[in-house]
């Protein structure tokens, strides 16, 4: 009797383990879809929630490089304008001396310009790689708001922030996209605002590449916008501090190739 009662027990807990859903197996079709469908909702939600239409910030840049600081800090100006043509970028550095005024502005219809203060003079130049360093972690990619069209975003979970600089544990929303050329990248998207708070890009093993954390959000003309972001690349040993010291609405001559650099 004891033993017909423990193979029923045995055989009970061998179902139970064969009914159990396996996590890292691929959903069902229509749930596949479904998380496609909302991933790009959201991704596009956080981009209407945080992408103004015009934009000048000043960035202060601060490396830290295996432990130690690295180099000076840099103060860079950064001004952006978004049309039906897309969008028109222009950069200037006030620190360090050696960087000091030297300008670039890149246009939606593909010119682009250099200012070198050395010689006074501005030239038209090829267009700056989107993995262009701005400087330590910070990319010329990290500035431009994403191209939501670009690549297929998934909602993954719904999750809990990573630990982190005091917010960790807030509920967020995971969303993977994989843009074009690249390996995919995880979003957090914070579920009350919909804004980002962290964004790790992956290898093809899921490792982690390159982490930024986006912090001190603030409402500025109507959009939402981070004031301190922290990069972190792990395999170079660099964490890159930002700190935006002002977000305002750009002067016109900041796109015009005849003024950028003033």
């Amino acid at each position: 009797m004891r033993r017909a009662a423990l193979l029923l027990v045995c055989a009970a807990a061998a179902l139970a383990q064969e009914e159990r859903p396996d996590p890292l197996a691929p959903p069902p079709p229509a749930e596949a879809a479904l998380r496609r469908e909302t991933g790009a909702l959201l991704a596009r939600l956080s981009r209407a929630r945080t992408t103004p239409a015009a934009e000048e910030a000043v960035l202060d840049l601060e490396v830290d490089e295996r432990g130690r600081l690295f180099g000076h800090a840099r103060v860079v100006e950064v001004a952006l304008r978004r049309g039906e043509r897309g969008e028109d970028l222009r950069l200037r550095f006030r620190e360090p001396a050696e960087l000091r005024d030297r300008a670039w502005l890149l246009l939606a219809d593909g010119r682009a310009y250099a200012y070198d203060p050395g010689r006074r003079r501005a030239e038209r130049v090829a267009p700056l790689e989107p993995t262009w360093r701005v400087g330590g972690g910070l990319l010329l990619r990290d500035l431009r708001a994403p191209d939501d069209e670009a690549g297929e975003h998934v909602h993954v979970r719904d999750d809990h922030l990573p630990g982190g600089e005091g917010d960790e544990g807030q509920e967020v929303r995971v969303v993977r996209s994989a843009p074009p050329g690249g390996g995919p990248r995880e979003v957090w998207l914070e579920r009350a605002r919909h804004v980002p708070l962290l964004a790790r890009d992956l290898d093809a093993d899921g490792n982690i590449t390159r982490a930024v954390r986006l912090g001190d959000w603030r409402q500025v003309q109507g959009v939402l916008r981070p004031f301190a972001l922290t990069i972190d690349e792990p395999a170079a040993g660099r964490l890159t501090r930002v700190t935006v010291r002002a977000r305002r609405p750009p002067p016109a001559a900041r796109f015009d190739p005849a003024r950028f650099w003033e």
